[in-house]
């Protein structure tokens, strides 16, 4: 028994709120264990649904090698010696253990399944739904002052982008290209309140907690690929703006050079300062 509670797995009986209220191990003739737990728990729910049962009048009732337990004349599960041995207890205290769990787990359904505990639960959905339609408000407004801040100090901040005659952003271009950054921040932003708020609301009530994991999982799951990706191409990152950075300075080697021999101070034999190769690849080298 010892080396097989290392390895065996168990299966759970559940509540009516889906809570585990123990595990079976053990069978009882052809029931197998994972029969026994299913039984069970379909009995539990029929006795909840009971609106006159009193989940305290469970009650033992010993029989030959085993314990029932009972509710009236209905047998809701057998405890036997093999479950005992399992759980290293005897019959008798392991019977009390599970029938007092059973009537636990019933009286805590009724409450969280209570007209108060209802109305409770629907106003704090509610709630929960005011401050998040608050929030993405206040997040609207924040970023439309933003751009609107960003736009009427563009001649102060910005400048345009050019080299020599040539514009490539103008102080317009660069407000519209902010504007586009802004409204992509507002969206991630928008999505992470959602996806913290959305899992909160489903695990408000009880029967849809299980769709609360369930979806946090569907959502952290690509989130959280997206950022182990990145994270092992850091290392790539690394090698590119150290390629960069090297590439960057031999330009500027280059044009140097080329600077000196425009300006006569440098003089290579076979390559005159007129040369068409060494104004090309001035033009190709601007940094």
């Amino acid at each position: 028994v010892d080396s097989l509670r290392s390895t065996a797995v168990g299966f759970p009986v559940i509540g009516v709120l889906n809570d585990t209220i123990f595990s079976l191990y053990t069978r009882i003739g052809s029931y197998t264990a994972r029969e026994r737990a299913n039984n069970t728990s379909e009995r539990v729910r029929i006795l909840y649904n009971d609106d006159f049962m009193n989940p305290d009048s469970l009650y033992l009732a010993p029989a030959d090698a085993f314990m029932d337990i009972m509710y009236q004349e209905r047998i809701l599960m057998s405890v036997t010696e093999n479950d005992a041995l399992w759980n290293n207890t005897t019959v008798e205290d392991l019977s009390e253990t599970y029938k007092t769990a059973i009537a636990q787990s019933i009286k805590n359904a009724r409450i969280e399944n209570s007209l108060p505990r209802l109305l409770t639960r629907i106003g704090l959905m509610l709630l929960a739904i005011i401050v998040v339609v608050a929030m993405i408000y206040c997040v609207n407004r924040l970023f439309r002052f933003l751009i609107g801040f960003v736009d009427k100090n563009k001649h102060r901040w910005l400048k345009n982008f050019k080299y020599r005659d040539y514009t490539f952003l103008s102080e317009e271009q660069e407000v519209t290209l902010l504007a586009k950054l802004f409204n992509i921040v507002r969206w991630l932003t928008i999505l992470l309140l959602l996806f913290l708020v959305i899992p909160v609301i489903f695990s408000i009530f009880p029967f849809t907690r299980g769709w609360a994991d369930v979806l946090f999982g569907m959502l952290w799951a690509p989130v959280r690929k997206m950022l182990l990706s990145i994270w092992q191409y850091l290392p790539n990152v690394f090698t590119i703006l150290v390629i960069v950075i090297v590439m960057k300075y031999i330009i500027r080697f280059v044009r140097y050079i080329f600077k000196e021999i425009e300006s006569g101070k440098l003089k290579i034999k076979g390559l005159p300062p007129s040369s068409r190769e060494r104004r090309l690849l001035a033009m190709l080298c601007p940094l």
